[in-house]
C-alpha cells in the first residue's frame, strides 16, 4: 500500500509540473497575441490617410470599428493604444 501511495504521489507531482508548464506556455502565447494585436492596431492607425491631422477616437471607431484589428483589442487596451498612437499622429 505504501508503494502505491508513493507512485501516486510521484504521478501527481509529474502531472502538476506538466500542467504548470502548459499554463505558462499558454500565458506566454496569449501575451504575445495581445502584443501582436496591439501592434497591428497601431499600424492600422498610422497607415490611415482618412483620419486627418487631428484625429478623434470616435472618427477612428466609425472608420475601423468593424475591422478585425480594431475588435482584436479589449476596450481598455484599445484606448491605451489609441492614446499612444494619437501623440504620433
Amino acid at each position: 500500500m505504501a508503494q502505491r501511495r508513493a507512485l501516486f504521489g510521484e504521478w501527481q507531482h509529474e502531472m502538476g509540473s506538466a500542467d504548470s508548464e502548459l499554463r505558462q506556455r499558454l500565458r506566454r502565447e496569449r501575451k504575445e497575441a495581445r502584443r501582436e494585436a496591439r501592434r497591428a492596431f497601431a499600424e492600422m492607425l498610422r497607415a490611415s490617410d482618412e483620419l486627418g491631422p487631428r484625429p478623434s477616437f470616435s472618427a477612428a471607431r466609425t472608420l475601423y470599428g468593424d475591422d478585425p484589428r480594431w475588435r482584436a483589442l479589449e476596450r481598455q487596451e484599445r484606448d491605451e493604444a489609441w492614446d499612444e498612437v494619437e501623440e504620433e499622429l
